[in-house]
């Protein structure tokens, strides 16, 4: 079969940073070499980027929170060899579009400079309804093909600066064959695999290999 060039993600329970770093965890025994990567989602901090109503000023404690998060995952694996993914991530419409700029700057920027790759989920939920902010992670018309907040974009793009870095979206939907757009600054690759779509947008990514089911990336 295909062990020898395959990669796993390895999450720890329920996909949190602190219990993929907890001494109780253990990668498993794996056949293939340096094919294992740990997977969490991080949708931090929580009271700004995901909680009801929370908090809708993202902050200097946020900040150090994220900075914190990201370091720790860096020093336990990235620096060891061990590759991240943060799986999730994003911050739900909170009708605060500057302060969910300033994360998206800040969140991407500290990802690469640990070397993370950080996977934004996209669940086609973008407008505030009755003054409820919960699970709004809408970013991408998929129809239109176009961005609900281009602006969340080039906040991330710019906070990866130089970009050779990927930045991924995860959306759920059902339907739709393989499509792609592109302009100046990055190209969207969709494709069904049955259950979900997975859109990617990168920026001056090396090559890009679609199997049946999922998206193979190097960068």
């Amino acid at each position: 079969g295909n062990n020898a060039r395959r990669y796993v993600m390895v999450p720890g329970y329920v996909a949190q940073p602190w219990a993929a770093m907890a001494d109780s965890f253990h990668l498993p025994a794996d056949s293939a070499k340096n094919k294992l990567i740990i997977s969490v989602h991080a949708y931090d901090p929580w009271t700004f980027a995901g909680e009801n109503p929370g908090e809708t000023k993202f902050t200097q404690e946020a900040r150090d929170g994220i900075e914190g998060t990201f370091s720790a995952l860096n020093e336990k694996f990235v620096s060891k060899g061990v590759g991240v993914v943060i799986g999730e991530c994003g911050a739900t419409n909170k009708n605060n579009l500057p302060e969910r700029e300033a994360w998206f700057r800040f969140y991407f920027e500290n990802a690469k400079k640990n070397g993370i790759t950080a996977i934004l989920w996209d669940n086609g939920s973008w407008e505030v309804d009755n003054d409820t902010f919960a699970e709004h992670f809408g970013y991408y018309n998929r129809t239109e093909q176009t961005w609900y907040w281009p602006t969340l974009l080039k906040a991330a793009l710019d906070g990866v600066a130089d970009a050779d870095f990927l930045l991924a979206l995860a959306f759920l939907f059902l339907a739709g064959d393989i499509t792609h757009k592109t302009d100046q600054h990055f190209t969207v690759f969709c494709r069904n695999n049955g259950l979900f779509h997975i859109a990617i947008i990168f920026s001056k990514v090396q090559s890009l290999v679609v199997d049946a089911s999922f998206f193979l990336l190097y960068f």
